[in-house]
C-alpha cells in the first residue's frame, strides 16, 4: 500500500547526505537482491546494535537481518525482512524487505512486498513492488553519477564540518 509519494526531479543533493567514500557504481539492466554479487557482511538477526551517532561502513555488500539504530552504509545494502533499521541507509543498490524509519540514499532503490518504510528516498531508479508500504517523500536524480558525485562531497563535509564559533 502506499501511503504517501512526492516526487520531483532535480540536480541538487539531499545538504546532509553522509555516504561511504567508494561505492559499486556499475550500471545494471535491472536491479535487485539476485544483481549483488561479491562479499557480504551480516548484521545477524540476534544482534541489536543502538547507538546515536552510530555508522556502521562496509567497504562491500551489507546486509541487515537484526535491529539498528544508526547509519548503514555500503557497497550494496540489503535490509532482511524481520530487520529494522532506524536511521540512513547509503548504498549503489539498496533492496528494503523489512522496516526502515529515517533516510534511503541510493542510485537503486528497491522495496519489497514486506518493506514497511518511513523515510525520505534519494534515488536514480526506484521500484515498488506490491504490497509494500511506503510513507514519506522520493527525490529522483536525473543521473546517477551526479548524485553520486554530489554526495561524495557531502560525506567529505560531513567529516571535516565547519566549526561555528559564538563572538562575546
Amino acid at each position: 500500500m502506499l501511503a504517501s509519494h512526492q516526487s520531483s526531479h532535480s540536480q541538487e543533493p539531499p545538504q546532509t547526505a553522509p555516504l561511504l567514500p567508494t561505492m559499486n557504481t556499475s550500471k545494471r539492466s535491472g536491479f535487485d537482491a539476485s544483481n549483488i554479487s561479491g562479499p557480504m557482511s551480516v548484521i545477524g538477526s540476534d544482534l541489536a546494535i543502538l547507538g546515536g551517532e552510530l555508522r556502521i561502513i562496509s567497504q562491500g555488500n551489507l546486509t541487515v537481518d537484526g535491529v539498528v539504530e544508526g547509519d548503514v552504509m555500503g557497497a550494496n545494502v540489503i535490509i532482511g525482512e524481520h530487520a529494522e533499521v532506524k536511521g540512513l541507509i547509503h548504498g549503489g543498490t539498496v533492496v528494503v524487505h523489512g522496516r526502515v524509519t529515517g533516510t534511503i540514499q541510493g542510485v537503486n532503490v528497491l522495496l519489497q512486498p514486506s518493506a514497511r518504510v518511513d523515510a525520505d528516498i534519494h534515488h536514480h531508479r526506484l521500484k515498488l513492488e506490491l504490497g509494500a508500504e511506503f510513507e514519506g517523500s522520493s527525490r529522483s536524480y536525473d543521473e546517477h553519477t551526479n548524485l553520486l558525485l554530489n554526495l561524495e562531497q557531502a560525506a567529505k563535509d560531513r567529516q571535516n564540518p565547519v566549526q561555528e564559533t559564538q563572538t562575546i
